[in-house]
């Protein structure tokens, strides 16, 4: 059942990196690139080839816990075997101004996908979120626990992951490190579900929020005592 899990998350992030057309292109070379492309199958599988091995690779390395931005180094072979998909369906299709036409509205609707909001504008809240906290406390260049690095980086510190690292962070923590922010990024799972429940157990306060990825800034109370900095007011959101 695992395997099965860990192909159906393959396939979803595959979608996520080339999206619907290229999807649907893919398809249609599956299905009738044995009938058209019959002199160059050595050529098809040579495309497709690094992109058997990315697959094969992530579903027994990564598992669930690939991400589509993994797929993304073999996103040209992916937009050279869609292409082939299409040349497909204009064998297919006799009438040269039905072909024209569906080109037509591939083209203006990946124009239209493409331009309507910058480009990893998902990401936008993380780097604002770095920005406040750099802001917030710029003299602070020490460790913050978060699942993502980008907030951390854009904060001017240093990122201590979250995953798998319970222990350790336990350990350096009773050592005197001084571990003064945690930035939790949507919904955690698996081997980083512990920090969430770290902060609620210990009471680190949450001073800033943002809803639109459920992105929370948690500081250390014993840093906030010491800085003086403890219940500042969250931007987005009151306190916990």
């Amino acid at each position: 059942m695992q395997l099965l899990s860990n192909l159906a998350r393959q396939f979803e992030q595959i979608y996520d990196t080339v999206d619907v057309v290229c999807v649907a292109a893919l398809v249609y070379l599956v299905a009738r690139g044995w009938k058209h492309l019959k002199g160059h199958r050595f050529g098809v599988l040579a495309l497709a080839l690094p992109v058997l091995s990315y697959f094969l690779l992530f579903t027994f390395m990564a598992g669930s816990r690939v991400q589509e931005r993994y797929y993304r180094p073999v996103l040209p072979f992916f937009v050279a075997l869609s292409a082939l998909g299409l040349h497909c369906l204009t064998e297919d299709i006799k009438n040269r101004k039905v072909v024209y036409g569906i080109l037509g509205v591939i083209f203006v609707g990946l124009m239209v996908a493409g331009l309507r909001e910058p480009v990893r504008a998902h990401r936008r809240p993380q780097t604002e979120a770095g920005l406040w906290l750099k802001n917030h406390d710029p003299d602070y260049k020490g460790f913050v626990l978060s699942n993502y690095s980008q907030p951390v980086f854009y904060a001017g510190m240093r990122h201590f992951d979250t995953i798998g690292t319970e222990e350790l962070f336990l350990e350096l923590l009773a050592r005197g490190e001084p571990f003064k922010y945690m930035i939790l990024d949507g919904e955690m799972d698996g081997k980083e579900a512990w920090a969430g429940q770290y902060v609620v157990e210990h009471d680190w306060p949450r001073i800033y929020y943002n809803q639109e990825r459920d992105l929370r800034i948690h500081e250390n109370p014993q840093c906030g005592e010491q800085t003086g900095r403890q219940g500042r007011q969250a931007p987005d959101g009151p306190l916990l």
